[in-house]
């Protein structure tokens, strides 16, 4: 493609534990070209990784036709914990190695424009609330279940992220005293309960309690048991759906939300789950004067990169998405 030496763009960035994804999109956020989506190892370590998405960089750049100088800034989706000071990562789960490595610094000696680090599951919601089926809405809690349980809160278009960058970790409020040991350590986290890996884990064991021994390798076997009407597979949705709205009940009890978009594999794999969760929140929170309204996630695994790229165009600042934005 022939090389557009002063076209301006932005780039986003995902970057999670086994690929890349990269898109680039212009100062109005139309994407230039597709979404691109790469393999990367980051388990060989920060320096090695480092050089491969670089790399992956310029060959999407020289792909599209696009000068590295007329780069405008670079957002990112990053799937670890990090300093919204620095944009070192502070812990990666998975990836020790990258503990303490100044991934905002190392990448702006290459490009020498703003950088934006966000949160995955922020980014998915930024997504929602400005090109996706939240667009409408100034105020909603965007909930990611998959492997674990995000969430993000967006209010009045903007994502709140608390003092300390954490706000929404509502996979991690404890909702039982005793029970399942959470991945992070504590005990009766939501996450124990209701992210994938925990809803397939219950299922078994409620199978076995009645008797039969059956492995369960995906959440949309669990809903197939359930309509052919299995006794433990009725159960285990149950389950799963109580513990669910007791998570975002509490979350719409005390924000006063009205809107929730639900994200994740567990819901793509299983929307009809979306309805179960409906009937039992308006169970619990109709009664108290509250109204919700539950919706899917429009851009499923984009959304991160969607949202990453946002948070560097021109009217984000404007707009004033989150307060990194005037850390420029």
């Amino acid at each position: 493609m022939e090389r557009d030496e002063t076209k301006a763009f932005y780039l986003g960035l995902d970057v999670g534990g086994t690929h890349l994804r990269m898109a680039c999109a212009d100062s109005e956020g139309n994407r230039i070209g597709e979404i691109q989506k790469t393999k990367w190892k980051p388990e060989e370590g920060p320096r090695v990784a480092m050089k491969a998405l670089i790399l992956s960089i310029y060959e999407l750049l020289n792909k599209e036709g696009l000068n590295k100088s007329g780069l405008k800034g670079i957002g990112i989706s990053l799937a670890a914990i990090f300093d919204r000071h620095s944009g070192a990562i502070i812990k990666w789960p998975n990836h020790q190695s990258w503990n303490g490595y100044p991934f905002k610094k190392m990448l702006q000696k290459e490009y020498l424009v703003p950088i934006i680090l966000e949160g995955d599951c922020n980014c998915a919601a930024l997504a929602e609330g400005r090109f996706g089926n939240a667009l409408d809405d100034k105020d909603f809690l965007y909930v990611n279940i998959g492997t674990g349980i995000g969430s993000s809160i967006i209010l009045n278009k903007n994502c709140y992220i608390g003092t300390n960058g954490f706000a929404g970790e509502i996979g991690h409020m404890r909702l039982t005293e005793g029970g399942a040991t959470c991945k992070c350590g504590s005990i009766g986290c939501l996450q124990a309960y209701a992210s994938g890996p925990a809803f397939m884990k219950r299922t078994e064991e409620l199978a076995l309690e009645l008797g039969e021994e059956i492995v369960i390798t995906n959440v949309e076997q669990i809903y197939a048991f359930k309509l052919k009407g299995k006794a433990w597979a009725l159960n285990a949705v149950d389950e799963f759906t109580t513990w669910l709205c007791m998570g975002i009940g509490q979350m719409v009890m005390t924000l006063d939300l009205t809107v929730i978009v639900l994200g994740g594999g567990v819901i793509g794999a299983c929307p009809k789950l979306i309805e179960e969760i409906r009937v039992k929140l308006d169970e619990w929170v109709l009664p108290l004067n509250r109204k919700i309204e539950i919706r899917s996630a429009k851009f499923k695994d984009d959304g991160g990169i969607i949202g990453a790229t946002s948070l560097v165009l021109p009217d984000a600042r404007k707009e004033g998405l989150h307060e990194a934005i005037s850390n420029y």
